[in-house]
Parts: C-alpha cells; structure tokens; sequence
C-alpha cells in the first residue's frame, strides 16, 4: 500500500504524528510532529483515519472507567479444530474464540464493568465461563500461553462521527461492535465508498456537497448494523433481563440468522 501511494504521487512521514488539523479557505493545515520538529503541511482533502480514539474527528473524548473493554489472549489445547470460530454470548458480555491452522487460538472478549477497580481478566474469563457452559467445555483443557491484554471503556457509536469537510473512515467515523467483524471492512470500505459518491475523492471537488455524499454512502451501509449492536449491547449488559433475554435469543438461531441477515443487507440505490 505504502508503494502504491508514492507510486501515485503521494508522500510518507514515518515516525511523525498528526496534533491537530485546521480548515482554511484553501484547504487544510496538518500539524505533524517528528521528533522535536514541528511542521505544517497543507493538503485540499483531509482524511481522518485515527483509530477508535481519534482526536481528529471531533467525537468527545470519553471520562470514567465504567464501559465495555475489550480483550484478549492467546491460548493453545482449546477444543475446537483448526480454522474454527465460535461466539460466546452470556449477560454482561461476550467471548470469541478462533483456532489457527497451528494449534493456537485467540481467545478474546467484551465485558461490561462498573470502574469500581481495575480489570481482572482472569476474573473477566472465569465470568464468562460460568455464564456459557459451550465455552467451559472448550476452554477446560486449554492453556493461555501469553499475558491477557484489553482496551477500555470503549467508545462505542449509534451513528457516524462526521467532520464539515473532511472524509471520516474506519474506527474514526464509527466504534462498532468486534463480533459484527466490520472494523477492518469499514476501514477498508473507505474506498469503495468513495467510488459511489462521486466527486468525494476528488481533490478538486471534495468541498462540503462531496464529503456529505460520502457519508450519505456511508450511512447507508453502516449504520443498521451500529444500531443491531447498540441493541444487543443493552441486551448484554441489563442486569435485570439480559440473561433472560440471551438465553431466549440463542434458543431460536433462526431468528438471529435473520436479524443479521436484515442488518448486512445492502442498502438500496
């Protein structure tokens, strides 16, 4: 990718960062730090791909320790074969667990805590265990070969983070849920959407009314499933109904085959 990009005419800054970006008449300002040098770079398309914690989109930075956390460790001696993955859904959260071709299996999570102390994923997994019995099965004869690493509170969307005339993409945009696997295809799906909202990517033509037919694009595509997950997040983690409410779910996979068929759906044209 890095070649493709100076191939087409484009310029890297390895080891730099990016402290803030400013909209003038002509275009954007990106200050970029490397090292002890601090400079300016103008560009006329500003595109914000910063991750889930982005500061250059504009979404609020998130307080507190309360909120969902993701994380995960590497295990092997799990039962389940190669190239297997498997959904774990219980109240307060959920686990996935994925065996390489080698043997060894990611097993990672998200959990729902109160901030009243830190993190104890060893207590997190045991939680976990006791709500889903597949995945005790699973897990009983495993050994977790690295140390547990997670990420929180998560700032988790309901819809797009937009930024008046800059294209907004991946987790920048939007924070979904891991178990949708749409973190990377959003990222990726920058592209494509794009190409379908003609003039965005255009230096030349990327003002306001091509941004805001790039997120219409967007929109379309992503936000049912950002609902789907807001919803089952407060499935997951309602401590009056959620074990309820999961038990009924996970009983009927026809019906949960067709939510997310609903969800993935391709919009119309």
């Amino acid at each position: 990718m890095a070649e493709t990009l100076e191939l087409e005419g484009g310029r890297l800054h390895w080891g730099a960062r990016v402290t803030g970006a400013e909209r003038g008449p002509r275009g954007w300002t990106v200050d970029v730090v490397a090292g002890l040098q601090r400079t300016g770079i103008e560009a006329p398309l500003l595109v914000v791909a910063d991750g889930r914690f982005s500061t250059l989109s504009g979404r609020p930075a998130r307080k507190g320790r309360a909120g969902w956390f993701g994380w995960n460790a590497s295990f092997v001696g799990v039962a389940q074969p190669p190239g297997s993955l498997s959904l774990h859904f219980y109240a307060g959260g959920y686990v996935g667990v994925l065996t390489f071709a080698d043997g060894v299996t990611n097993v990672c999570g998200l959990v729902k805590l109160d901030g009243t102390q830190p993190p104890r994923w060893d207590d997190v997994v045991a939680r976990a265990v006791r709500g889903q019995p597949a995945l005790a099965d699973i897990l009983r004869p495993a050994t977790r070969v690295d140390a547990y690493r997670g990420v929180g509170p998560l700032p988790f969307s309901t819809g797009m983070v937009e930024r008046p005339g800059a294209l907004v993409a991946g987790d920048a945009a939007a924070v979904g849920d891991p178990y949708m696997g749409e973190g990377i295809s959003r990222a990726l799906g920058t592209g494509p959407a794009l190409l379908a909202a003609p003039g965005a990517g255009r230096p030349d033509a990327a003002g306001d009314g091509g941004v805001e037919r790039y997120n219409r694009v967007w929109r379309g595509r992503y936000l049912p499933r950002l609902r789907l997950g807001a919803a089952a997040r407060w499935v997951l983690g309602s401590r009056r109904f959620g074990g309820a409410l999961v038990g009924q779910l996970l009983a009927r996979p026809s019906l949960v085959q067709r939510v997310l068929e609903l969800a993935h759906k391709p919009p119309s044209q």
